[in-house]
């Protein structure tokens, strides 16, 4: 059996437009999915102001046209989407996935839902206790300062492997940064071994 190893973060677009698709990979192929929590650093579209610089347009210029883009994308999946005016903080949810292992993809659609269309803050220790046990998990099991440690442990290793974004996918030691490349990865997937 094929394993990929699934890097994410609940605060990044393209993790959030790639879950869906990705799950539906354990349909379509013999696949183990194995899900791992990866801190990535979101930005929020800088604002226009009077006295900006050439880079600055540039940078804002292309920040509005990547998130237009997955608003058109997450539009043609028929996929509620709300861009928080300034991302938020993840971390104590990332570590939540690290206890909900027994229900790893319930527990992602929870948080990817509660991120992108309800607005929650997903690093309160309240609304991750509400999605773990609403995945199916004893939210009492988590250790939120061990969790958080062991977050912060992950990251380093996760890079040495190839992780610079999310959502990235492992698979074999190859490396695929993106949900464009999963079109790739299901032409690989339908030509490895079973």
């Amino acid at each position: 059996m094929q394993t990929v190893n699934y890097f994410i973060d609940f605060k990044s677009p393209a993790a959030y437009l790639s879950f869906h698709p990705t799950l539906a990979l354990l349909d379509d192929y013999v696949v183990k999915l194995v899900f791992h929590p990866y801190r990535t650093g979101q930005k929020a579209v800088p604002p226009a102001h009077a006295d900006e610089t050439k880079g600055e347009t540039h940078i804002r210029v292309r920040a509005l046209a990547q998130q237009e883009t997955h608003l058109k994308y997450a539009a043609l999946r028929e996929l509620p989407m709300v861009f928080p005016e300034t991302p938020g903080n993840t971390d104590l949810a990332l570590a939540g996935l690290l206890c909900a292992q027994q229900h790893p993809a319930a527990y992602c659609e929870l948080a990817f839902q509660a991120y992108w269309v309800e607005g929650d803050d997903l690093n309160d220790p309240v609304a991750v206790a509400r999605l773990l046990t609403d995945s199916g998990h004893d939210a009492a099991k988590f250790d939120f300062e061990t969790r958080l440690q062991e977050l912060e442990d992950l990251q380093i290793p996760s890079e040495e492997r190839g992780v610079v974004d999310t959502p990235c996918y492992l698979i074999d030691e190859q490396v695929f940064i993106g949900r464009e490349h999963l079109p790739w990865i299901q032409s690989l997937l339908a030509h490895s071994p079973r």
